[in-house]
């Protein structure tokens, strides 16, 4: 959904001042998580399972699932409000070093997705079983 919603985001983030934005963007989040974290928590507690009842179980995970897209989406935000001020500051409003800079996050943005996971069941698996559950 970030790929398809980031241009709305990125142009509602360039109508407000950066401060308010920000400040949307990771109250936005924060409460995302915190009610999806909630959400779970109350499903434990009443025992909601795909065997118990269906329909309670597909409305709880559809909720969890559409707050983390929130979650995300907000995340993406907040982003671009540190990267459209950061990054202008880092290239002393050169475009050619600006578009350079750009580059080289984009560069190590996708090393990371890309590494991140890879790195993480490395570990995982070099830990063992027992570990997982820390």
């Amino acid at each position: 959904f970030g790929t398809f919603l980031a241009g709305a985001i990125g142009r509602k983030v360039d109508t407000l001042p950066r401060l308010t934005a920000m400040r949307t963007a990771l109250i936005i989040q924060n409460s995302s998580v915190a009610a999806a974290a909630i959400l779970i928590v109350v499903a434990f507690q009443l025992q909601i399972t795909f065997y118990c009842d269906e329909t309670l179980f597909f409305v709880f995970m559809t909720l969890v699932t559409l707050l983390g897209i929130v979650s995300t989406l907000s995340s993406s935000a907040t982003k671009m409000i540190i990267e459209r001020d950061w990054i202008v500051v880092l290239s002393k409003h050169d475009t050619d070093l600006l578009s350079v800079i750009n580059a080289m996050m984009r560069r190590i943005d996708q090393v990371c997705f890309l590494l991140g996971p890879i790195l993480a069941g490395a570990f995982m698996t070099a830990l063992g079983t027992t570990w997982l559950l820390v």
